[in-house]
């Protein structure tokens, strides 16, 4: 049950929780000093911006201590509660950065906990070089012997957040949400970040669009001895690269074709033949 963790976090703990998108490893807003925690488990350059969770806009606002702009409400509007981080200007003396990022989720674990401990702040529960993890083992095999208390859940999406800055027309990382998306909401064209992933040079990742061209692939490849995943889903998606991460080649192949898929946000995470070796 998650009324028995609500004191622990309430007095500082730092713990993992399933959001719509990935893990979230978190801590009370409401403690000082709290972002230091997170930074020291994850051995994170303390400049790096945390996410901020929230309840609502009004939330938001009250601990950005300024109200939105224009272009940003639009986006709220729209796509939260969302797989969307909302990165916006603040003037709260607490954070150094000149920017924050929130996001409001429409998560029944997320929303009990803010709403019987306020915000929260978190970052993604993985360790460098490994994909953010989806589930409570992924999480303790990221952390293990750590005091974070790991709760249970599902992470409905499995995939990351878009996140923008919507007065900038900024997207620092398209994720669930396309930019396509976020510009006909602003009826702007946004400058888009190139996907930045640390463990992108790490792994191989291989596209074949059918199990045809997957025998002619594992033909030419006989030395292949990478993770094959013919049913790629977003739920699982970053599982199977952890799993390929883990194996003794570090190579994966997807067997997906984006114009025959019922998951096409997957294209945004995939889109190359084995031709081109695409690495994430």
């Amino acid at each position: 049950m998650l009324s028995q963790h609500i004191e622990r976090i309430r007095s500082g703990q730092v713990f993992a929780f399933p959001t719509d998108t990935v893990y979230g490893l978190g801590v009370s807003f409401l403690i000082p000093e709290a972002d230091k925690q997170l930074f020291a488990l994850k051995r994170r350059n303390p400049q790096k911006a945390l996410s901020v969770y929230v309840s609502s806009l009004e939330e938001l606002e009250y601990v950005a201590q300024r109200r939105l702009g224009e272009a940003s409400i639009k986006i709220a509007q729209k796509f939260l509660p969302g797989p969307l981080t909302l990165i916006t200007k603040h003037n709260n003396p607490r954070f150094s950065q000149k920017t924050l990022g929130f996001r409001i989720v429409e998560h029944p674990i997320v929303k009990q906990i803010i709403q019987e401990v306020g915000p929260l702040l978190a970052t993604s529960a993985n360790v460098s070089g490994f994909p953010s993890a989806v589930s409570s083992d992924e999480v303790k095999q990221d952390f293990p012997e750590k005091d974070i208390l790991v709760i249970s859940g599902t992470c409905s999406i499995g995939l990351e957040s878009t996140v923008v800055d919507a007065e900038e027309r900024i997207i620092y990382r398209e994720g669930v949400v396309s930019a396509a998306e976020i510009e006909d909401v602003l009826q702007a064209k946004c400058t888009c970040s190139p996907r930045s992933q640390s463990f992108r040079e790490s792994i191989r990742i291989y596209v074949v669009k059918n199990h045809v061209d997957l025998s002619s692939f594992l033909s030419a490849k006989l030395a292949f001895k990478g993770v094959i995943c013919q049913h790629p889903q977003p739920c699982t998606f970053y599982s199977v690269l952890r799993q390929a991460l883990r194996s003794s080649t570090q190579e994966v192949i997807f067997v997906y074709d984006e114009k025959n898929t019922e998951y096409p946000v997957l294209s945004r995470f995939l889109g190359a033949s084995y031709d081109s070796g695409y690495a994430l």
